[in-house]
Protein backbone atom coordinates (compact mmCIF):
# COMPACT_ATOMS: atom_id res chain seq x y z
CA UNK A 1 0.00 0.00 0.00
CA UNK A 2 1.39 3.43 -1.27
CA UNK A 3 0.80 6.65 0.53
CA UNK A 4 -0.50 8.82 -2.99
CA UNK A 5 -1.40 12.39 -3.11
CA UNK A 6 -3.01 13.66 -5.91
CA UNK A 7 -3.16 17.29 -7.10
CA UNK A 8 -5.15 18.58 -9.94
CA UNK A 9 -7.72 21.53 -10.26
CA UNK A 10 -10.19 19.21 -12.01
CA UNK A 11 -12.48 17.99 -9.21
CA UNK A 12 -13.58 15.07 -11.41
CA UNK A 13 -10.25 13.54 -12.58
CA UNK A 14 -9.29 14.20 -9.18
CA UNK A 15 -12.27 12.15 -7.83
CA UNK A 16 -11.72 9.03 -10.72
CA UNK A 17 -8.08 8.98 -9.94
CA UNK A 18 -8.65 8.46 -6.13
CA UNK A 19 -11.54 6.11 -6.17
CA UNK A 20 -9.27 3.87 -8.99
CA UNK A 21 -5.99 3.97 -6.37
CA UNK A 22 -7.91 3.23 -3.58
CA UNK A 23 -9.54 0.51 -5.58
CA UNK A 24 -6.13 -0.67 -6.06
CA UNK A 25 -4.91 -0.63 -2.09
CA UNK A 26 -3.66 2.67 -2.20
CA UNK A 27 -4.07 5.60 0.65
CA UNK A 28 -5.06 8.36 -1.61
CA UNK A 29 -5.56 11.78 -0.60
CA UNK A 30 -6.38 14.60 -2.88
CA UNK A 31 -5.51 18.78 -3.45
CA UNK A 32 -6.63 21.02 -5.95
CA UNK A 33 -3.55 23.80 -6.25
CA UNK A 34 0.14 23.58 -5.65
CA UNK A 35 -0.28 25.29 -1.81
CA UNK A 36 -2.90 23.48 -1.05
CA UNK A 37 -1.13 20.23 -1.85
CA UNK A 38 2.13 21.29 -0.21
CA UNK A 39 0.13 21.51 2.82
CA UNK A 40 -1.53 18.52 2.73
CA UNK A 41 1.63 16.68 1.81
CA UNK A 42 3.45 18.33 5.27
CA UNK A 43 0.69 16.17 7.02
CA UNK A 44 1.03 13.45 5.63
CA UNK A 45 4.02 13.07 3.50
CA UNK A 46 3.16 10.59 0.61
CA UNK A 47 5.39 8.26 -1.06
CA UNK A 48 4.12 9.50 -4.55
CA UNK A 49 2.36 12.74 -5.74
CA UNK A 50 0.80 13.24 -8.96
CA UNK A 51 1.05 16.81 -9.87
CA UNK A 52 -1.04 18.34 -12.72
CA UNK A 53 0.83 21.40 -14.53
CA UNK A 54 -1.77 23.72 -15.49
CA UNK A 55 -4.01 24.99 -12.20
CA UNK A 56 -4.83 28.13 -11.22
CA UNK A 57 -2.24 29.75 -9.18
CA UNK A 58 0.41 28.48 -9.57
CA UNK A 59 1.22 25.56 -11.52
CA UNK A 60 3.05 22.33 -11.29
CA UNK A 61 6.27 23.04 -12.81
CA UNK A 62 6.62 26.20 -10.43
CA UNK A 63 5.45 23.83 -7.31
CA UNK A 64 7.86 20.63 -8.43
CA UNK A 65 10.96 22.14 -6.71
CA UNK A 66 9.22 23.00 -3.34
CA UNK A 67 7.95 19.44 -3.36
CA UNK A 68 11.24 17.87 -4.32
CA UNK A 69 13.34 20.10 -1.87
CA UNK A 70 10.87 18.99 0.64
CA UNK A 71 10.17 15.51 0.45
CA UNK A 72 13.68 14.04 -1.73
CA UNK A 73 12.29 11.02 -1.67
CA UNK A 74 8.96 11.06 -2.78
CA UNK A 75 8.42 10.05 -6.62
CA UNK A 76 6.24 12.91 -8.35
CA UNK A 77 4.53 11.90 -11.84
CA UNK A 78 3.65 15.07 -14.04
CA UNK A 79 0.19 14.98 -15.78
CA UNK A 80 -0.96 17.87 -18.21
CA UNK A 81 -2.89 18.31 -21.26
CA UNK A 82 -0.64 20.11 -23.13
CA UNK A 83 1.90 18.40 -25.38
CA UNK A 84 4.84 20.39 -26.04
CA UNK A 85 8.29 19.63 -25.64
CA UNK A 86 9.84 22.13 -23.51
CA UNK A 87 7.12 21.27 -20.80
CA UNK A 88 8.16 17.21 -20.76
CA UNK A 89 12.01 18.39 -20.43
CA UNK A 90 11.29 21.22 -18.13
CA UNK A 91 9.67 19.01 -15.97
CA UNK A 92 12.22 15.69 -16.06
CA UNK A 93 14.89 18.17 -15.81
CA UNK A 94 13.09 19.75 -12.35
CA UNK A 95 12.75 16.50 -10.98
CA UNK A 96 9.58 14.59 -12.00
CA UNK A 97 10.20 10.98 -12.20
CA UNK A 98 7.22 10.51 -15.07
CA UNK A 99 5.41 12.72 -17.71
CA UNK A 100 1.45 11.33 -18.60
CA UNK A 101 -0.71 13.20 -21.07
CA UNK A 102 -4.52 13.81 -20.33
CA UNK A 103 -6.58 12.40 -21.98
CA UNK A 104 -5.37 9.79 -19.30
CA UNK A 105 -4.76 6.00 -20.19
CA UNK A 106 -5.11 4.49 -16.98
CA UNK A 107 -3.21 1.30 -18.11
CA UNK A 108 -0.39 4.02 -19.06
CA UNK A 109 -0.63 5.74 -15.63
CA UNK A 110 -0.70 2.53 -13.60
CA UNK A 111 2.29 1.21 -15.22
CA UNK A 112 4.12 4.62 -14.39
CA UNK A 113 2.87 4.42 -10.39
CA UNK A 114 4.18 0.75 -10.48
CA UNK A 115 7.51 1.62 -11.65
CA UNK A 116 7.69 4.53 -9.20
CA UNK A 117 6.82 2.27 -6.13
CA UNK A 118 9.48 -0.25 -7.43
CA UNK A 119 12.15 2.91 -7.51
CA UNK A 120 11.25 3.88 -3.95
CA UNK A 121 11.81 0.46 -2.69
CA UNK A 122 15.07 -0.20 -4.80
CA UNK A 123 17.37 2.43 -3.25
CA UNK A 124 20.30 3.03 -5.72
CA UNK A 125 18.20 2.56 -8.68
CA UNK A 126 19.59 2.84 -11.95
CA UNK A 127 16.94 5.27 -12.56
CA UNK A 128 17.32 7.56 -9.12
CA UNK A 129 19.29 9.98 -11.05
CA UNK A 130 20.32 13.27 -8.87
CA UNK A 131 18.68 16.37 -10.64
CA UNK A 132 19.69 19.73 -11.46
CA UNK A 133 17.94 22.93 -10.79
CA UNK A 134 15.73 23.75 -13.48
CA UNK A 135 17.20 25.20 -16.48
CA UNK A 136 15.60 27.57 -19.36
CA UNK A 137 14.30 25.12 -21.63
CA UNK A 138 15.96 25.51 -25.51
CA UNK A 139 13.53 26.37 -27.98
CA UNK A 140 10.74 24.00 -29.26
CA UNK A 141 12.74 22.48 -32.08
CA UNK A 142 10.85 19.13 -31.90
CA UNK A 143 7.16 18.70 -32.00
CA UNK A 144 5.17 15.42 -31.75
CA UNK A 145 2.46 13.59 -29.72
CA UNK A 146 2.79 9.55 -29.98
CA UNK A 147 4.08 7.72 -27.40
CA UNK A 148 7.39 7.39 -28.60
CA UNK A 149 7.71 11.15 -28.99
CA UNK A 150 6.81 11.86 -25.80
CA UNK A 151 9.17 9.05 -24.31
CA UNK A 152 12.30 11.06 -26.14
CA UNK A 153 11.25 14.29 -24.76
CA UNK A 154 11.43 12.35 -21.54
CA UNK A 155 14.96 10.99 -22.44
CA UNK A 156 16.00 14.08 -23.28
CA UNK A 157 15.23 15.80 -19.61
CA UNK A 158 16.63 12.80 -17.99
CA UNK A 159 20.21 13.49 -19.65
CA UNK A 160 20.45 17.29 -20.52
CA UNK A 161 21.73 17.81 -17.16
CA UNK A 162 23.81 14.67 -16.74
CA UNK A 163 28.14 14.92 -17.13
CA UNK A 164 27.65 12.09 -19.66
CA UNK A 165 28.50 10.74 -22.95
CA UNK A 166 24.95 10.33 -25.11
CA UNK A 167 24.83 8.00 -28.12
CA UNK A 168 21.82 8.52 -30.75
CA UNK A 169 21.06 5.61 -33.12
CA UNK A 170 18.42 5.67 -35.87
CA UNK A 171 18.14 5.57 -39.87
CA UNK A 172 19.19 8.56 -42.16
CA UNK A 173 16.47 11.26 -41.35
CA UNK A 174 14.88 10.41 -38.17
CA UNK A 175 16.31 13.60 -36.29
CA UNK A 176 19.35 12.30 -34.74
CA UNK A 177 20.72 15.54 -35.03
CA UNK A 178 17.67 17.98 -33.52
CA UNK A 179 17.55 15.20 -30.56
CA UNK A 180 21.54 16.39 -30.05
CA UNK A 181 20.68 20.10 -30.45
CA UNK A 182 17.65 19.34 -27.85
CA UNK A 183 19.75 17.91 -25.30
CA UNK A 184 22.63 20.46 -25.96
CA UNK A 185 19.52 23.91 -25.37
CA UNK A 186 18.14 21.91 -22.42
CA UNK A 187 21.66 21.46 -21.00
CA UNK A 188 23.54 23.51 -18.92
CA UNK A 189 25.36 25.66 -21.14
CA UNK A 190 22.72 26.11 -23.86
CA UNK A 191 24.25 29.69 -24.99
CA UNK A 192 27.83 27.95 -25.54
CA UNK A 193 28.10 26.42 -29.19
CA UNK A 194 26.80 23.59 -30.68
CA UNK A 195 28.93 22.25 -33.55
CA UNK A 196 27.75 19.04 -35.82
CA UNK A 197 30.56 17.01 -37.47
CA UNK A 198 29.21 14.96 -40.56
CA UNK A 199 31.23 12.03 -40.20
CA UNK A 200 30.32 10.55 -43.54
CA UNK A 201 31.57 13.56 -45.60
CA UNK A 202 35.19 13.96 -43.69
CA UNK A 203 37.88 13.72 -46.24
CA UNK A 204 40.37 11.68 -45.16
CA UNK A 205 42.86 13.40 -45.81
CA UNK A 206 41.75 16.78 -44.63
CA UNK A 207 40.61 15.25 -41.36
CA UNK A 208 42.95 16.47 -39.34
CA UNK A 209 43.06 20.12 -40.44
CA UNK A 210 39.20 19.99 -40.18
CA UNK A 211 39.08 18.43 -36.58
CA UNK A 212 41.96 20.34 -35.04
CA UNK A 213 42.56 23.43 -37.32
CA UNK A 214 45.81 24.95 -39.45
CA UNK A 215 47.45 27.77 -39.90
CA UNK A 216 47.51 29.88 -43.00
CA UNK A 217 50.54 28.30 -45.30
CA UNK A 218 50.33 24.77 -43.45
CA UNK A 219 50.47 23.16 -46.31
CA UNK A 220 49.53 23.44 -50.02
CA UNK A 221 45.83 25.32 -50.52
CA UNK A 222 46.30 26.32 -46.93
CA UNK A 223 45.31 30.17 -47.76
CA UNK A 224 44.07 30.81 -44.12
CA UNK A 225 43.79 30.32 -41.04
CA UNK A 226 41.17 27.78 -40.18
CA UNK A 227 40.24 27.20 -36.43
CA UNK A 228 39.26 23.10 -35.88
CA UNK A 229 35.89 21.86 -34.73
CA UNK A 230 37.59 20.92 -31.49
CA UNK A 231 38.68 24.87 -30.89
CA UNK A 232 34.91 25.82 -31.30
CA UNK A 233 33.95 24.40 -28.54
CA UNK A 234 34.24 22.42 -25.35
CA UNK A 235 34.24 18.19 -25.61
CA UNK A 236 31.83 18.74 -23.12
CA UNK A 237 29.09 20.77 -25.42
CA UNK A 238 30.59 18.88 -28.55
CA UNK A 239 27.68 16.59 -30.17
CA UNK A 240 28.38 14.39 -32.61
Amino acid sequence: MTRLLIIDDDAASCRTLELHFRSLGHKVRVAHSVDEGLATARATTPELIILDIRMPGRDGLEGLPEFKKLFPGTNVIMITAFHDMDSTIEAMKGGADDYIHKPIDINELDAAVARAVRRAQSEGSEMSLSREEVAKPGSNIMVGRSRAMKEVFKTIGLVAAKPATVLITGESGTGKELVARAIHHAGVNPSGPFVAVNCAALVETLLESDLFGHEKGAFTGAVSRQIGKFARTSTTDCRW
